[in-house]
């Protein structure tokens, strides 16, 4: 669960606080898996939780379906045993994204997305790709590490009535530290 409340400062800019809640139990652990055999942080299940900082900026012209503008979010999360976690760590995330309009209703697209974590998370809570959202194609949560880095482009154009098609290609990489990240180690979707 995820509940963020910014104040908007200007036109463009939001500032104010988020809180984040998640209750993971692992119901069932295979023998002989990595929970099993190895030491992980999570395996045991657990509650992270956090109260951090929040900042936008956007000059879209439509939140659901923007043709020009940019969004940026920057947040700043400190899980910590005050606010009822059993884990201690912190996350810095930077989602930017950028809408450009091409032609007509042909809109081309990016986001630069990092997530940097440090501390014990468990498992569950490191960086990943995440399913349709991020790194389209992967399994969800298929890579995982501390730090994740990716960047995708897609170009929308519309095809009659309200029927469209999108393309789109991404290039990601989850390490320990984000110095680990390595052009010849990135994961691709097209």
């Amino acid at each position: 669960m995820v509940l963020s409340y910014l104040k908007k400062i200007s036109d463009v800019f939001y500032l104010g606080g988020q809180y984040e809640l998640d209750d993971t139990r692992i119901v069932r652990i295979q023998t002989g898996g990595n929970l099993d055999t190895n030491a992980v942080p999570g395996k045991n299940s657990g509650v992270s939780s956090a109260l951090g900082v929040a900042a936008d900026w956007d000059t879209r012209d439509n939140i659901l379906y923007p043709m020009h503008g940019r969004y940026y979010r920057v947040s700043f999360m400190p899980f910590l045993g005050s606010f009822g976690s059993h884990y201690k760590f912190t996350r810095l995330n930077f989602d930017l994204r950028q809408y450009f309009p091409v032609w007509g209703s042909h809109v081309l697209a990016y986001q630069i997305y990092v997530n940097l974590i440090t501390g014990e998370p468990p498992f569950y809570r490191m960086s990943a790709f995440d399913g349709p959202n991020l790194m389209r194609g992967y399994p969800r949560r298929r890579f995982r590490d501390r730090d994740m880095v990716a960047f995708q482009a897609e170009y929308r154009m519309p095809l009659f009535w309200r029927i469209g098609v999108a393309g789109f290609a991404g290039a990601g990489q989850v390490a320990h530290r984000i110095g680990d990240v390595t052009i010849g180690d990135m994961k691709y979707s097209v």
